[in-house]
């Protein structure tokens, strides 16, 4: 098949393009990366690695994910235990994705498309953002990834080898993190996409699930452990993270028998109208300019920006991250399809520049703009300033974990209880000379108690409070800083 000069030129430098945007993804998922604080969660995952296999598997220590993200960093901590190097397989993770997105878009669309893909995962604020985590985000998008290159390949062109690397990428990625099972949908929509297409048939399909079976048995084993019977429990799984949520934010009580008929109720209804939907536009789409013409409207392009300037928005505005980690995983799909309306060297050649510069920006902003709470720095500063009766208090009561991990000097301390009664302050303040109050950004209980917060800031010799977007502490002014230190 002849090309035209632009596409030929298009697929001599596109390797090199998309090489480019691979060392910028890592050069910037690179920078600062030992500059943050482990936060909460981070703490949490070394403590499971530390602790064993042994520990993780009978769900003493971690009871949320499957166990091979804290296996493998059992084995990278005795590299180093400094935050940029527990950190950096989550950034090399993060950068491989850029190469991965290409291929599984070129199989898909085209180079053009491919390239944009690469380049909007390379610049993505929140796939950055995740890649710069001692947690098993990065490897999850990276293994998922995998699989649906796996997955599409096989739709195309089955062949053993490719039905084997499925198989070994699913199994990994569900040992990895629960939310795995989300890469079977994206995987049947786009293979309702291809077979509208006329790229695939159904026979293929079903080479498809019997790899997936073998996932399944593969995961039979890990579903006997006492930790993941105490996930799955629905005693326990009823008080679960994602039912609190819907109790504080909502104020709804529901049962997990409920919630679990809800979910199902819900996936089914949005599945069945998802691949109704991908089959009709595929379908409408389908010819040699019918996808050139879908791009031409004006309306979708508007459409298209705005939405992705929201995301960007929501990417850096640092709020919602529990909702933004369980939409991590299909994050990449998301920008294959603005890939698609902007392929590169296109007529939508400066839109998608614009764009690639926005995401650029706004990555930066994440990540030397939006640190995480400064644990280290408290830590650092207390050691520093600390007296052998000194308290340490610290709101939310769980950061009691990220400082102790920081607390060499092993300071006493405690968490601010959610409730804190007149009896409890009185008995504090009595039993101790001199009280570090640490107040962390994402503190509820000080402050949903505006009286109680403003007498303890009064009270306590020497008070910080740790936010998202700076470190302060007041303590660190003369007279406050001479009267902490007498």
């Amino acid at each position: 098949m002849a090309v035209d000069g632009r596409s030929g030129e298009l697929n001599r430098t596109s390797p090199w393009v998309v090489l480019a945007f691979f060392l910028a993804a890592l050069g910037i998922r690179l920078l600062l990366l030992g500059s943050k604080s482990l936060w909460l969660d981070e703490v949490l995952s070394l403590r499971a690695a530390l602790a064993g296999q042994a520990a993780v598997w009978s769900g003493k220590v971690e009871i949320y994910h499957p166990p091979l993200f804290f296996w493998l960093l059992e084995l990278w901590a005795q590299v180093g235990r400094s935050e940029f190097v527990l950190r950096l397989p989550s950034a090399v993770l993060g950068s491989l994705s850029v190469v991965l997105i290409y291929i599984l878009a070129k199989d898909l669309a085209d180079r053009p498309v491919a390239v944009t893909a690469a380049g909007l995962t390379a610049f993505s604020p929140l796939l950055i953002w995740y890649s710069q985590e001692l947690r098993d985000y990065a490897l999850l998008v990276a293994l998922g990834l995998l699989a649906t290159i796996a997955a599409v390949k096989l739709f195309l062109r089955p062949s053993v080898g490719w039905w084997l690397l499925l198989i070994g990428a699913m199994t990994a990625a569900v040992y990895v993190h629960y939310g795995a099972v989300l890469l079977a949908a994206v995987q049947i929509l786009l293979f309702v996409a291809l077979s509208a297409a006329g790229r695939t048939n159904w026979r293929r399909l079903l080479v498809w699930l019997a790899g997936l079976g073998i996932v399944g048995a593969a995961f039979v084993p890990w579903l006997q452990s006492p930790a993941a019977r105490a996930f799955l429990n629905p005693g326990v799984s009823a008080g679960s993270y994602v039912t609190s949520l819907l109790v504080q934010q909502f104020n709804l009580t529901v049962s997990f028998d409920l919630l679990v008929l809800i979910a199902v109720a819900v996936s089914l209804t949005a599945g069945a109208l998802g691949l109704a939907l991908v089959y009709w536009l595929v379908r409408r789409m389908h010819g040699r300019h019918a996808g050139q013409r879908w791009r031409d409207r004006k309306w979708l392009q508007l459409l298209a920006a705005g939405l992705f300037l929201i995301l960007l928005v929501v990417s850096v505005v640092p709020r919602g991250y529990t909702a933004k980690r369980q939409l991590l995983l299909l994050w990449p799909y998301g920008l294959l399809l603005f890939a698609w309306l902007w392929p590169w060297r296109g007529r939508f050649h400066r839109l998608l520049l614009s764009m690639l510069a926005l995401s650029l920006i706004a990555a930066l902003i994440n990540v030397a703009l939006i640190p995480k709470d400064q644990w280290r720095e408290a830590a650092s500063f207390i050691a520093e300033h600390r007296q052998a009766s000194d308290l340490v208090l610290l709101e939310p009561s769980y950061g009691v974990i990220p400082f102790d991990y920081y607390d060499l000097e092993r300071t006493p301390r405690e968490g601010f209880p959610a409730k804190a009664d007149a009896a409890w302050m009185d008995a504090v303040l009595n039993h101790n000379d001199r009280i570090w109050l640490v107040e962390s950004a994402s503190a509820a209980g000080l402050q949903s108690q505006p009286q109680a917060s403003a007498g303890w800031r009064r009270t306590a010799r020497c008070w910080t409070r740790l936010t998202f977007t700076t470190f302060s502490c007041d303590f660190t002014r003369p007279a406050a800083l001479a009267d902490a230190t007498r």
